[in-house]
């Protein structure tokens, strides 16, 4: 043992490197406890809430549930969203308040800390004298699963604020330029949502559901208004990374695959924070489990969240990106505004 002390100390490397080694475990330990402590003391008091409330008091009136639930889809369309009951989940609509906030490298650095953790593929190209920026995501959105396919555009090279931002700011596809979308989500071997149209954002998220955003596969079809348009964003894929043999084109559409993703991930999206993020995430699922527990259509578990938990039923209602990731646009519209008041 004295030999294997000596040792030690004349080899200073080594030394340095057992001392990161044990400081990185105590480090991980700590976390995994705190998280543990965590979860259980986020859903414990939930737990003890409804158990120490009266059977009947669980269930609400049949006339009373169905009067909630008639209010639903009008407190999603607040937040933009509608519900497709055929096959279970939640879509932004066109005209979703969003639509607005365009895409930029801020919001992606925002998305993590906000327990959006999510893999995404960010495909910039050039066609008919605009910047075009196609973005993919998958992965969990707060307490559902899901993804989304966004189509962006600018005439403008980049923006700088000084001391705030330096880069490309894009907005929304217009509805004049039109690409038809359609995806599969495969959640490892089985088909997790589809979704088609030929909205700017197409995107879906399943409540109640969680997942890591290397279990899902994103299969991906695309049917642009012009050859080439497509040729464009083939070249584009190409030089991201993506294998010739792993695109397929028709004319004007192209099919691919987005698994794991080639595209620089946001620095906030760390091992750490992803760790952290998807312990609270995996939390927030397992207490809506359980308080709905008695009820197996998400909008029968949505009235009763709206009648007994009020809080919890407005954050759920938010559901995709939270709104406090745009909180940055402010910014870029002012100096969006101040830029063509001095053009004009």
């Amino acid at each position: 043992m004295s030999i294997l002390y000596a040792s030690l100390l004349n080899n200073n490397i080594l030394l340095i490197n057992l001392v990161i080694t044990s400081s990185c475990l105590i480090i991980v330990l700590l976390i995994q406890y705190l998280t543990k402590k965590a979860r259980m003391y986020s859903t414990l008091p939930i737990k003890e809430s409804l158990e120490s409330k009266a059977t009947t008091e669980k269930e609400l009136p049949s006339v009373g549930m169905q009067t909630i639930i008639q209010q639903i889809p009008f407190d999603l369309e607040v937040y933009g969203l509608i519900y497709n009951m055929k096959y279970d989940f939640f879509t932004n609509t066109n005209s979703c308040k969003k639509r607005i906030f365009g895409a930029c490298r801020l919001y992606d650095e925002s998305a993590a800390p906000l327990g959006v953790i999510i893999d995404i593929e960010n495909i910039y190209f050039d066609y008919n004298n605009k910047h075009w920026l196609i973005q993919l995501q998958k992965g969990q959105y707060g307490l559902a699963s899901g993804g989304e396919i966004s189509v962006y555009q600018t005439t403008l090279d980049s923006i700088f604020i000084s001391g705030y931002f330096h880069g490309s700011f894009y907005e929304c596809n217009t509805d004049e330029d039109p690409l038809l979308v359609s995806y599969s989500i495969m959640n490892r071997n089985d088909v997790f949502l589809t979704r088609k149209s030929s909205s700017w954002c197409v995107n879906s998220y399943r409540l109640g559901s969680f997942s890591e955003p290397e279990d899902l596969t994103m299969h991906i079809r695309i049917t642009f208004p012009t050859l080439g348009m497509c040729q464009a964003f083939y070249d584009a894929l190409i030089e991201l990374g993506y294998e010739a043999e792993a695109i397929t084109t028709r004319h004007n559409t192209i099919y691919f695959i987005f698994d794991e993703p080639k595209s620089p991930q946001p620095l906030t999206r760390n091992i750490l924070t992803t760790y952290i993020m998807q312990k609270n995430n995996f939390s927030y699922i397992t207490a809506y489990d359980y308080i709905t527990q008695d009820y197996s259509e998400t909008f029968s578990k949505l009235a009763y969240l709206k009648n007994y938990f009020p809080e919890m039923y407005q954050e759920i209602i938010k559901i995709g990106q939270p709104a406090e990731m745009y909180d940055d646009y402010t910014q870029i519209a002012n100096y969006l505004s101040h830029t063509k008041e001095g053009n004009s």
